[in-house]
């Protein structure tokens, strides 16, 4: 028995002594795991800033809009070249250009630039980022559009620079291109700038959204669409009903959508494949000129952002909704059909702080700074290493 007991005391402290070693392995294999502090989407592909300094990015890649000097596409995570050592504090993606906004108010880009998206005056394509230089110096927000890029700088001006088809650069001057342009000087009462498609939505002092661009399916919220896709509005005007008590504010290529102070959710413009919540068919197909409640949605709403025919909240608790088009699985609730009306993104685990939408994928950023993504992945814009689609959030390796 003497022996026996020995034995058993002797295994039992090598044992603990193994568990200790796997826990500290296990502890520095976490701690050296990176954390992300804001998340973008670009049409097909997506973007981190990582909390250590820096940004990584994953998808397609064809005009360089990963940053790291190839036009090669990843299927995996690839760090942005000449960003290392800046603190990013938002990014976002358009069509085939990346910019991302430093801690300190400077502006960078990368990617295509047969738009002038880059901010420069130089036709061709970066697969590095280049800084843009903002008349006045620092800006304080920034919102990127499929081609075209704006920021709100610390005097209250607001400068954008790429397409100006439809007046998203330019309230006086519809030219094809640009570099960066003055939009307005002064405008004290913008709070928030939101802009995903060809027109942009922003949050002013007095809680009102206003909108200014393109116009063709009513996405402005004026009450009326345009006949041509000549027809646009580089004057900011109040969405309809919508002069007070606003939360946030997205726009999107048809549509756009905005959270009031109540926490309901409020979508206008094309009701394509669902995208203001509302089944495509019969009625409540075509286009909503004024904004109107999204059904179905449970809980207290706080934000909203549109992707190129999908929609989703956050809601005050950390969960996220979505509804619209969900053929590859964008809407994050486990299935992929042709269109759904608003439903819960799963196996999140956690509460999501941001959510950033490209044309078929989304990606969301939870608390702990994981980024998980879902939906299309062709071109590997999920970054976990494979071209399959996936209907529920997957994590990405960063």
């Amino acid at each position: 028995m003497t022996i026996s007991n020995n034995i058993i005391d002797f295994v039992s402290k090598i044992l603990s002594r193994i568990s200790i070693i796997f826990f500290f392995i296990f502890a520095s294999s976490n701690s050296n795991a990176a954390v992300a502090v804001a998340v973008g989407a670009g049409a097909i592909h997506s973007c981190a800033a990582l909390a250590e300094g820096g940004v990584k990015c994953w998808g397609s890649n064809g005009f360089g809009q990963l940053g790291n000097g190839t036009t090669v596409a990843s299927l995996v995570p690839v760090t942005v070249q000449g960003l290392s050592n800046e603190k990013i504090v938002a990014i976002g993606g358009g069509q085939t250009f990346t910019c991302a906004l430093t801690s300190t108010g400077t502006v960078y880009c990368w990617g295509q630039n047969n738009y002038l998206q880059l901010g420069n005056n130089k036709i061709a394509l970066s697969t590095t980022p280049i800084p843009v230089q903002i008349p006045t110096g620092a800006a304080k927000s920034l919102t990127v559009g499929m081609y075209h890029a704006c920021v709100l700088d610390v005097y209250g001006n607001i400068y954008c620079w790429g397409l100006n088809t439809s007046a998203q650069l330019n309230r006086n001057t519809l030219t094809t291109k640009s570099s960066v342009l003055l939009y307005s000087a002064g405008m004290n009462d913008v709070v928030a700038l939101r802009g995903d498609g060809y027109s942009t939505c922003y949050r002013d002092t007095n809680g009102g959204a206003k909108c200014f661009g393109y116009n063709k399916n009513g996405q402005l919220g004026l009450g009326f669409k345009d006949a041509t896709d000549g027809a646009t509005y580089g004057a900011p005007n109040y969405v309809l009903g919508l002069s007070n008590n606003v939360l946030s504010t997205s726009a999107s290529m048809y549509h756009s959508c905005a959270v009031k102070t109540d926490h309901t959710t409020l979508c206008w413009g094309s009701n394509l494949f669902g995208s203001l919540g509302f089944s495509p068919t019969g009625s409540d197909a075509g286009i909503f000129l004024t904004p109107t409640v999204v059904p179905g949605l449970r809980g207290d709403a706080v934000s909203v952002v549109t992707g190129y025919m999908h929609s989703c909240v956050i809601t005050a608790v950390g969960g996220a909704q979505c509804w619209g088009k969900n053929g590859v699985g964008q809407l994050g609730n486990g299935r992929a059909l042709p269109y759904e009306s608003a439903s819960d993104v799963i196996g999140l685990n956690e509460k999501i702080t941001s959510l950033a939408m490209g044309s078929s994928h989304s990606c969301a950023l939870l608390e702990s700074g994981t980024v998980k993504c879902f939906g299309q992945a062709t071109s590997g814009q999920l970054g976990t290493g494979t071209t399959t689609y996936s209907p529920v959030p997957v994590t990405v390796n960063l």
